[in-house]
């Protein structure tokens, strides 16, 4: 089982917390900045999981990528 995230990325974004299950995720953090506006992104979080329900939490860091503008 895989997880996906469909989400924005842009040069106003910034540095996103990824937690499944309680514990840091194999992509422990999302890096959402880009040159240009993608409203639909999608980023791969796990791709391997057991079958079954799973919790992910998506936490806001306050962080940014130093290329963002928004700061």
């Amino acid at each position: 089982m895989s997880i996906s995230l469909t989400h924005k990325v842009g040069p106003d974004c910034g540095i996103a917390g990824v937690l499944i299950d309680g514990a840091s995720a194999p992509t422990a953090e999302l890096d959402t900045y880009a040159p240009a506006v993608e409203w639909n992104h999608q980023s791969v979080l796990a791709s391997v999981l057991p079958d079954g329900e799973h919790t992910v939490i998506i936490e806001v860091t306050g962080r940014r990528n130093a290329k963002s503008s928004n700061g």
